[in-house]
């Protein structure tokens, strides 16, 4: 009886350790991403708290997630969208396109442009359609897979790439002119 504890304890701290693991792995770019969708850093700070709470709350619930990186932006996302939906007072019952701004020391801090190129670079991003902008977030900002893009934001991975590309298209386009 005794051996059972002590091994239910040292799994309880392999656990626990796993947890922490991925919390400092993943910490920043969830709050990056929360904070584009809700603009409050104590929401973003919370969420991803609860988050992880229901993780060392329950240990059935990370073995059953399949690709972690989707679970945790997908989970961020619509635990944020849920706050701030009554919040500002929207009552859409679909999902939400959280409106994402780059900034252009955002975009020189992680790409190491030139400050005009980020300029431009910046005011095209912020031109695209909601949905586009995060689209490019997630994927070029947080490193995200288009698999993972699609789960994220429960739509066909084709609808990921198709979106991807008009996007990056339309970037083109608005740099060229």
């Amino acid at each position: 009886m005794i051996h059972d504890e002590l091994d239910m304890n040292a799994s309880d701290l392999q656990y626990r350790e796993e947890v922490n693991r991925i919390y400092r792995k993943h910490y920043s770019g969830l709050y990056r991403y929360g904070l584009k969708i809700s603009g409050s850093p104590d929401m973003t700070k919370d969420a991803i708290q609860e988050l992880f709470i229901r993780f060392l709350g329950d240990k059935k619930m990370l073995s059953s997630v399949k690709k972690l990186d989707s679970y945790l932006y997908r989970s961020i996302r619509n635990n944020l969208l849920r706050e701030v939906r009554p919040a500002s007072g929207r009552q859409e019952t679909g999902p939400a396109d959280p409106e994402l701004e780059f900034s252009h020391e955002e975009l020189l801090i992680t790409e190491e442009i030139s400050s005009e190129r980020g300029e431009i670079v910046s005011r095209c991003l912020n031109r695209l359609p909601p949905r586009q902008k995060e689209i490019i977030y997630l994927r070029f900002y947080n490193g995200l897979s288009y698999e993972g893009i699609a789960e994220v934001l429960d739509i066909s991975y084709k609808t990921v790439k198709n979106l991807t590309y008009e996007a990056l298209n339309r970037m083109r386009s608005d740099i060229k002119s």
